[in-house]
């Protein structure tokens, strides 16, 4: 049986309580996220409200061009939010954008020219939506991760560049860390996904009373792609930027040098 779901105005105004609990957590614990918090519950819906409005005018004129723009647009924001986790490093800001770029157009080739889906709005930008959210992610954390763990692994790093080690050969092993610690989060919850997770294109059949067989391999097909841009992306991401901890003799910097 399906039921029509009865969200309104003031339902969602109530709900608000929910955020209120976090503020309280907040300035309990002295956190210092209060207006992080707010700052981010409002970006979030005007961004939401905004987005909303575009896409049914883009889904509406479903035109090749204007929704190649659309994702241009989303990939350079979640390039630009990633990159903030980089700063430090040559170029960080490339780097995301080559990260979230090159991860997500190699999915949604495979997925567009095998047929899976069109290259129509109303498919393209939501799929790319998601995508690009694991990428962003991927990206920033592998930018973190390259830090933490090249500070855990100094000593080793400078005794290998004392044998006479390469750069590259004194990294190998932070490279390898980096890259399986930042996917981990997304293993484990590929892992979960059914039994722990009901991801959203399955929920929002499930909202609609449905439970169509399509839905679950087009999640399926979805987990494919979203693992091929987390591995694609903590790669470059790791590769391209672990050359900064280094300065041009080969010595391993107390922090890299911006550009």
């Amino acid at each position: 049986m399906a039921y029509n779901m009865t969200i309104n105005i003031w339902s969602l105004l109530a709900t608000f309580s929910l955020v209120i609990i976090s503020l309280i957590i907040s300035w309990k614990e002295d956190l210092g996220l209060i207006k992080d918090i707010l700052i981010a519950i409002f970006r979030m819906s005007i961004q939401l409200t905004i987005v909303g409005y575009i896409l049914i005018f883009v889904f509406q004129i479903d035109n090749w061009l204007l929704t190649t723009v659309m994702v241009g647009i989303m990939d350079i924001n979640a390039a630009w939010t990633a990159q903030q986790r980089g700063k430090g490093i040559k170029h960080h800001f490339a780097i995301a954008n080559l990260s979230v770029f090159g991860s997500s157009i190699v999915s949604m080739f495979i997925l567009v020219i095998t047929g899976a889906i069109l290259y129509v709005p109303n498919q393209v930008i939501p799929m790319n939506g998601m995508l690009i959210g694991v990428a962003m992610n991927i990206t920033g954390l592998s930018f973190t991760n390259l830090a933490q763990t090249i500070d855990n692994q100094r000593q080793q790093i400078n005794e290998k560049l004392a044998l006479g080690a390469s750069t590259k050969q004194a990294s190998k092993n932070v490279i390898r860390d980096a890259v399986r610690n930042s996917l981990q989060p997304q293993i484990d919850t590929t892992k979960t996904v059914g039994l722990v997770i009901l991801p959203g294109l399955m929920t929002g059949i499930l909202f609609g009373g449905n439970f169509p067989k399509e839905a679950i391999m087009y999640q399926i097909l979805f987990y494919f792609a979203m693992m091929a841009v987390a591995t694609i992306s903590s790669v470059i991401t790791v590769y391209l930027s672990y050359p900064s901890y280094y300065s041009e003799f080969g010595q391993l910097l107390p922090r890299p040098n911006a550009e």
